[in-house]
């Protein structure tokens, strides 16, 4: 389901073994995916608007799939109810530009009151990163609810999406409005590459440079290096 108090169903897949070696292959690749998405459907019965931001990256090579971030989920329906979600994210799978993404609900909202989160537990979703100045928009999923299993299984193989262009990214031009190619970005990791000689050997000084260094030794005090670690920035708010 789309809405965290409405039906869901939960849909498996045949897993072959080829696939699940797709999946291992896409496990060591690694990766990182976020993006804001804005999606608006005036006619739909059932989900009117939903926008959501996310930064999920790849984790532990050794747990398949494994992956952390953050999430944040606001939808209307047609009946003007309205959900907020908080979340972290616990799976991603890479396929090229596709990421699929599960994350885990600690926080809801249902018509600006908390609630318990009670039924599905987490949140499902896809987006595929066509690039900027391709002149073809990001595609991306409306958010589905689901419990952990289903979420597990969604970052491996993937549950049953469709997929639309992201608004989100749409700009106004004197020719109308462009497809937005700007709003995600889904970057599988580049393999580590090992060298097996080891440290490079760099070539002998010269007599005259290698007394001139000495010289200046004797005169001149080490260098220090100062290296501060990184840190993530995830999203806090939506927009």
């Amino acid at each position: 389901g789309y809405t965290a108090d409405g039906p869901f169903d939960l849909a498996f897949a045949t897993e072959s073994p080829s696939t699940q070696m797709v999946a291992a292959a896409q496990a060591a690749a690694g990766g990182r995916a976020s993006g804001h998405v804005g999606l608006n459907f005036p006619a739909s019965p059932g989900v009117v608007s939903e926008k959501y931001s996310f930064v999920a990256l790849s984790t532990d090579p050794s747990t398949p799939f494994a992956a952390k971030g953050h999430y944040e989920l606001e939808l209307t329906t047609a009946a003007g109810r309205q959900n907020k979600v908080h979340g972290d994210v616990i799976c991603m799978g890479i396929s090229g530009n596709t990421a699929r993404i599960a994350g885990r609900i600690t926080k809801l909202w249902v018509n600006n009151v908390q609630v318990p989160i009670a039924g599905p537990t987490h949140n499902v979703w896809v987006v595929v990163d066509n690039g900027e100045g391709q002149g073809t928009p990001d595609l991306v999923s409306l958010m589905q609810y689901t419990i952990a299993p289903g979420a597990q299984f969604h970052c491996a193989t993937g549950l049953p999406s469709v997929v639309f262009p992201n608004q989100e990214g749409n700009r106004s031009s004197a020719a109308g409005v462009e497809a937005g190619d700007a709003g995600l970005d889904v970057h599988p990791a580049e393999p580590c590459v090992h060298r097996p000689e080891g440290r490079r050997k760099l070539p002998p000084l010269g007599d005259d440079l290698a007394s001139m260094i000495n010289s200046a030794g004797r005169d001149v005090s080490l260098m220090e290096i100062e290296s501060n670690e990184s840190h993530e920035r995830l999203p806090h708010r939506l927009w």
